[in-house]
């Protein structure tokens, strides 16, 4: 059987306070209640001593007649309901020989929670006396857990505070961290680099051509280690707030042109054809040069590394009717993406292939960089993709842009045409 809200011992230790000047009535209770099991029962004729004790019991229930003649009971339920605190609940039951309906409404309109006449049943008293006590108890318990709560919840948020203070000075370490190891990795790479690429120029013509590949190789892994050294620190960059972005507007086909122009060098020698597919007219949009330039060799650099063969595409939707662009694709056929995975790739260090066994270099900064750098300039940088078919990375300009539903849909939208101009023999 389910448990009771009120267990009977609670209501049988109640604090109950009766009012009347009848001496008769205030035994006849007493005796009522008395035998009803209700042991804390304390009794006053005189209603100008109810406030004062009241104050001192803070009764869990008062029973008040209303015609006295040294106090009217509606002056004392005043008094008694204005000292009560506004989230405490006192039940007053007014029990009185004036049975007059102006009576009633008056008791309850000042703040009676209930109303009965004299002469009176045993059992209604009880029957009445006893849901007030429950009304009243199960209100206690609820402002008892409310206080709990609200404890609970100023200790969460000083923890959380302290958790934000925390994190704002491991986020400062952090900055002076990288800022210091910036300056100590990058000026002797530097110099590695440098003296490397002019050791390759053997103006003394001493070094044998094992010599000469060495050399080639502590210049290459040099510009590799110094490519993700940059990375690390502007994803710090961007994390701290600390990126500036000039906005100014800017033609996206000559930032196309110029990001494959640039990444020529790093498809030479695969089987991987890069395409443009472009809008007769486009229309400049407000952005970062730069920056933008740095998301697209990211997309782009992303497209060749995971294509063994076949294409990547990079093309621009414009707005029906206009030259407005709303976004711009780098579509590949390489790999592709586990759906599991393609929202997770967007995060620092994190990569395509997952495992030791990777058959790709990389830092997995990429992606997040495009990511946050496309954020910082008001854009979204959203992927579909399938596994096996390929992938298609989109930069939505604007936000009534909308991404490909799917790798197929982000196909469809460039079917060959007069506008697509591939980048070299096709």
């Amino acid at each position: 059987m389910p448990q009771p809200p009120v267990s009977p011992d609670q209501l049988k230790d109640a604090c109950l306070l009766l009012v009347d000047d009848e001496q008769t009535n205030l035994t006849l209770l007493r005796l009522i209640l008395g035998r009803a099991g209700y042991t804390r029962v304390h009794t006053l004729s005189d209603a100008r001593d109810v406030l004062p004790l009241a104050r001192a019991l803070n009764p869990d229930l008062v029973v008040l007649d209303l015609r006295m003649p040294t106090m009217s009971g509606f002056t004392v339920l005043e008094g008694l309901v204005e000292q009560t605190a506004p989230d405490e609940f006192l039940p007053i039951l007014v029990v009185t020989g004036d049975a007059s309906q102006t009576a009633r409404q008056r008791a309850l309109k000042l703040g009676a929670k209930d109303f009965l006449t004299k002469p009176f049943e045993a059992t209604e008293v009880l029957l009445r006396i006893h849901n007030l006590l429950v009304t009243r108890m199960l209100h206690e318990s609820l402002r008892s857990q409310n206080e709990l709560l609200e404890a609970k919840v100023k200790e969460r948020t000083k923890q959380l505070e302290r958790a934000v203070v925390q994190a704002e000075e491991a986020n400062r370490a952090k900055s002076v961290f990288l800022a210091t190891m910036s300056h100590e990795l990058l000026t002797p790479l530097n110099a590695v680099i440098g003296f490397a690429n002019e050791l390759q120029k053997n103006h003394a013509r001493n070094l044998l051509p094992q010599d000469l590949a060495y050399l080639q190789r502590i210049s290459t892994n040099g510009l590799h280690l110094l490519r993700v050294i940059n990375d690390v620190l502007d994803l710090s960059r961007v994390e701290a707030g600390k990126m500036d972005v000039d906005l100014a507007p800017v033609a996206l086909d000559r930032v196309v042109a110029a990001v494959l122009k640039e990444m020529e060098s790093r498809s030479v020698g695969t089987a991987v054809v890069p395409r443009v597919s472009l809008p007769p007219s486009l229309e400049p949009i407000e952005a970062d040069e730069a920056k933008l330039r740095r998301v697209l060799i990211n997309l782009v650099d992303n497209a060749v590394k995971f294509t063994d063969s076949g294409s990547y595409r990079v093309g621009i939707i414009t707005e029906s009717g206009t030259g407005r662009p709303l976004r711009l694709d780098v579509v590949d056929t390489g790999i592709g993406i586990a759906p599991d995975r393609v929202e997770k790739i967007f995060g620092a260090f994190e990569q395509v292939e997952s495992g030791t066994r990777r058959r790709h270099e990389g830092t997995g900064l990429g992606l997040a960089i495009a990511r946050a750098l496309c954020e910082a300039m008001g854009y979204r940088l959203t992927a579909v993709s399938e596994p096996g078919r390929g992938s298609a990375f989109s930069v939505l300009f604007s936000p009534d842009a909308a991404p490909p539903r799917s790798y197929d849909d982000a196909l469809r939208a460039y079917t060959p045409s007069s506008s697509e101009v591939p980048t070299r023999g096709t």
